[in-house]
Formats: structure tokens, C-alpha cells, sequence
């Protein structure tokens, strides 16, 4: 008997030393630095023509784009106050809410910068910093969304995204509450 209780005593302390390192090292992934940086826009004569989408074409738009990348599970809806990308993640077997509210602006080089509010799985809200380190170790999409947990933002390098394309996209202004998106776009030569 004394000899089963010993090894159910040194069992209970694996454990608890395991979940200590394992939040440890959880909270070292999620506070580490990241290297980010921004491609500059190309300085070369082209055609350019403005972009003026609302916010329902945005969310026509974001949906379309969902559901050709394989991302069909997840939703992304621009509102007035916020853009918000929600869908089901499976965790542990179980299909749980996750949603994730965010506020974007067009940066000076012409790139996008979502600012995250929140996120949460289920009813529960989440430290945006830390959710966002776990998602920026599990994301495996374009090279041109890139994660920022300590600042806490999102950044989409548009110059990076049409970066092998004759044709180039800018953001040139946001306005959530106006339902206003403005982009130029611009129709590079063949050649380079």
C-alpha cells in the first residue's frame, strides 16, 4: 500500500512541474519579439486607378476570398464599429465559437494594420497578446499576414501580396463609420 501512494505522490508532482513549464514556455512564445518588416511600395510609372468599395462589398469581398482559400469555416463582417472574423474551431474533439474583433486602418506605405480588441473562444475573452503568440505559431497562410502579438495588431502587407503581379493594390483610407474603403490600384509594366 505505502508503496503505491509513494508513486502517486511523485506522479502528482510530474504534473504539476509539467504544467508549470508548459505555461512557461507558453508565456516565453507569447511575449518573445517578432521581426517584421514591411516591403516598401516599388517607385516606377504606372497606370493608377482608384478603388471605392462599402462595407457590404467588403464583406463580399472577405467572404469570397474565405471561401477560395479553404477558410469557408470562418466569417468576416465589417461592421461600424468594428471588423470581425468568427467562425468554429475543433478543440479537443470539440467544435467551440472563436472570434476575434478588430480595428483596421490604412497605414502611410499603404498596407493594412488590424488593431485587435479581443478574442475569444466560446463565452470566454482571452489575453489578446497571448491568443495572438498562439495563433502566430500555429498560422500557416500567405507570407504577407503577419502577426504582432506584443502590438497586439495584424498587419497585411498589400506590396508583399501583389508583390509577383503586373498589378499592385494600396489602402488609402478606412472609415468604419462612413462604410468607406479606398484603394488604388496600380497596373505595373511586364517589365522589371
Amino acid at each position: 500500500m505505502k508503496r503505491r501512494s509513494v508513486l502517486w505522490f511523485w506522479l502528482f508532482w510530474l504534473l504539476i512541474v509539467s504544467l508549470v513549464a508548459g505555461g512557461c514556455y507558453s508565456a516565453y512564445l507569447a511575449f518573445s519579439p517578432s521581426k517584421v518588416s514591411l516591403s516598401q511600395p516599388s517607385k516606377n510609372t504606372a497606370a493608377t486607378f482608384d478603388i471605392n468599395l462599402d462595407r457590404d462589398q467588403v464583406n463580399a469581398l472577405a467572404s469570397s476570398y474565405l471561401q477560395d482559400s479553404g477558410n469557408g469555416d470562418f466569417t468576416f463582417v465589417a461592421n461600424q464599429s468594428n471588423v470581425v472574423l468568427s467562425g468554429k474551431l475543433n478543440i479537443l474533439g470539440q467544435s467551440i465559437d472563436a472570434k476575434m474583433a478588430m480595428m483596421p486602418e490604412a497605414t502611410s506605405d499603404g498596407n493594412i494594420v488590424l488593431k485587435a480588441q479581443s478574442i475569444s473562444l466560446g463565452q470566454i475573452s482571452l489575453p489578446v497578446n497571448v491568443a495572438m503568440g498562439y495563433i502566430k505559431q500555429m498560422y500557416n497562410g500567405p507570407s504577407y499576414v503577419q502577426f504582432q502579438p506584443n502590438q497586439e495588431k495584424i498587419i497585411i502587407d498589400l506590396n508583399k501580396a501583389t508583390q509577383n503581379q503586373n498589378m499592385r493594390f494600396k489602402a488609402t483610407k478606412i472609415d468604419l463609420n462612413q462604410g468607406q474603403f479606398q484603394f488604388v490600384g496600380e497596373v505595373v509594366n511586364g517589365k522589371k
